[in-house]
């Protein structure tokens, strides 16, 4: 008997086949693989770590706790989607120049406790929609 091949591949199979990719070797390099993830997927993980909808990222209000949850939105889309910052500022309603200013702003002690939380929200999405690490 032959070997049973699936018919449905994880999005990083699919993304990786016709490369010359023998083996990843870092989490790194799987992350870069899995860069797939939308607008919408950060949002979920933005709204569900911070309480602050789309809706409310997108108002005019630059409350603290507004800002800080658009600053996530652009650290994240960064990091894990192929978002350019026009792309970016369409979603919250922002332009170029404010998304830039974002992933560059200085990070606070209570940003980076956030940004951990949902890092790990975001792996962990990524482990349920693309598969475990392919080592």
């Amino acid at each position: 008997m032959g070997e049973v091949v699936s018919l449905i591949t994880p999005k990083a199979e699919r993304y990786s086949q016709g490369k010359h990719i023998n083996r990843i070797v870092r989490t790194g390099q799987w992350k870069a693989l899995c860069r797939e993830l939308e607008a919408y997927d950060v949002i979920k993980v933005v709204t569900k770590i911070t309480g602050i909808t789309l809706g409310q990222m997108r108002c005019a209000r630059r409350v603290p706790h507004y800002v800080v949850a658009r600053q996530l939105f652009a650290v994240l889309c960064i990091e894990h989607t192929k978002l350019s910052y026009p792309a970016m500022g369409r979603v919250v309603d922002r332009d170029h120049t404010t998304m830039m200013h974002l992933v560059k702003k200085e990070r606070t002690d209570a940003f980076e406790k956030i940004y951990q939380e949902a890092s790990e929200q975001i792996d962990q999405f990524k482990e349920k929609v693309f598969g475990p690490p392919v080592w």
